[in-house]
């Protein structure tokens, strides 16, 4: 719980401090990097709505920024959460632009790994 609690405060703190000429000196990919920490550890914990919440949330962010090193990650966190919530439709409508195809590779095992746990589950007696 402390943990949790301590990378949603950095990251709203990460989110407050990245303003044009803000004067803090922290890139966006370390922000985004933050990010994306915190929504992976929501998706540990099982927390698909906070995980979906904050993926809206970062992903509007970076991509005004255009700041696109973890933003494949955040989407594939996001698709994730609406697999896990059994919103295949809205996860199916989801779009990830990546430029190297082993980024990609990774992204589509990491879906397919989620998909899998989660029907597994779903059919288990």
């Amino acid at each position: 719980m402390i943990r949790m609690n301590l990378r949603r405060a950095a990251s709203r703190v990460a989110d407050a401090r990245i303003a044009p000429h803000s004067g803090y000196g922290l890139l966006p990919t370390t922000l985004s990097g933050l990010a994306s920490s915190h929504v992976k550890a929501l998706t540990l914990l099982g927390r698909s709505d906070e995980v979906l919440e904050a993926t809206q949330r970062y992903i509007k962010l970076y991509e005004r920024l255009k700041e696109n090193e973890n933003l494949p990650t955040l989407k594939v966190l996001q698709i994730e959460a609406l697999v896990n919530l059994k919103k295949i439709d809205d996860a199916a409508a989801e779009r990830i632009d990546v430029e190297d195809p082993t980024q990609y590779k990774q992204l589509l095992d990491s879906l397919r790994q989620s998909a899998v746990r989660v029907f597994d589950t779903s059919l288990s007696p």
